[in-house]
């Protein structure tokens, strides 16, 4: 048997994603380079809140101040969040939302999905030192794998690859977009 070297793998995958580009200009790659600021731990330009431009963006439950690595990033956080959510439609629609799974249907799991996203992609952000601090609670990965039909094969980290994948137990630190930890 041969094994597969991760970031071999992780170069494959964004390599693939690479070659679907949405109509403006973004790819779901946007989300790991979005996702992975917390561990550069980069001062930004700016750690503010978002919250008045809430109608107009597609993340508009952010109500926290948010990491900005450049001035006015929070646009280009939005429009990778969306189309992520559209390529995850992609894949959905390819399931019959008409039947059951569970307690759950796919409205549901596009709402967590979006939850999700948003959490990646806007980190919460420390004020006084300009810095992601916050990890994305993951409660929020686990509501989107038990609110989603398997078609997607959306899966959380294991306890072994939990922390080096971006996520937190500590339910006092981490970032849960203001909902209850489940």
């Amino acid at each position: 048997m041969c094994c597969i070297n991760p970031i071999e793998l992780l170069f494959f995958i964004i390599f693939i994603q690479s070659l679907y580009v949405s109509a403006n200009g973004f790819n779901s790659s946007c989300a790991i380079t979005f996702g992975n600021e917390w561990t550069e731990q980069i001062v930004g330009s700016s750690c503010k809140s978002v919250q008045k431009y809430n109608k107009t963006m597609f993340c508009n439950m952010i109500n926290y101040a948010v990491y900005e690595k450049v001035h006015n990033d929070y646009l280009s956080r939005d429009r990778c969040a969306q189309t992520v959510v559209n390529e995850m439609l992609k894949v959905l629609n390819t399931y019959d939302c008409s039947r059951p799974y569970g307690y759950h249907n796919c409205t549901h799991c596009v709402n967590a999905y979006k939850y999700w996203i948003c959490s990646q992609v806007f980190p919460r952000c420390d004020s006084s030192t300009k810095k992601p601090i916050a990890k994305t609670c993951v409660s929020i990965c686990q509501d989107v794998q038990r609110k989603c039909p398997y078609v997607l094969g959306f899966k959380c980290p294991n306890k072994h690859t939990l922390i080096a994948s971006g996520y937190s137990t500590e339910k006092d630190k981490c970032n849960k977009m203001d909902r209850t930890i489940l």
